[in-house]
């Protein structure tokens, strides 16, 4: 399978892999929101998601300019993190990995 890494080193913190086809699902023109809750819940993004802290998520946003990241609840903070990993993957600013 071909995976592409949303990679937020740029934040000290973690880095999110998917696959192009899944990031495509994730983010395009309209709502994204029900693409990323069953992208949250493949197990491939899922086991990544639990190891990243809510502290580390929140620090991540805050940098995207979601100043009120800290009131957002765990699942909520998942969706954005999803979201963003998509576009950039997306928006080609991300680099592909085999695995």
């Amino acid at each position: 399978m071909k995976l592409v890494e949303f990679d937020a080193w740029k934040f000290g913190t973690f880095s999110i892999k998917m696959t192009e086809e899944d990031a495509e699902r994730g983010y395009h023109s309209g709502s994204c929101d029900y693409d990323c809750e069953q992208l949250i819940e493949e197990d491939y993004i899922r086991k990544q998601l639990d190891e990243i802290s809510d502290e580390q998520m929140t620090d991540v946003l805050k940098d995207y300019g979601i100043e009120d990241a800290d009131s957002k609840t765990r699942h909520k903070l998942e969706m954005y993190i999803v979201w963003l990993a998509a576009g950039d993957i997306i928006d080609g600013n991300c680099d592909d990995i085999d695995e």
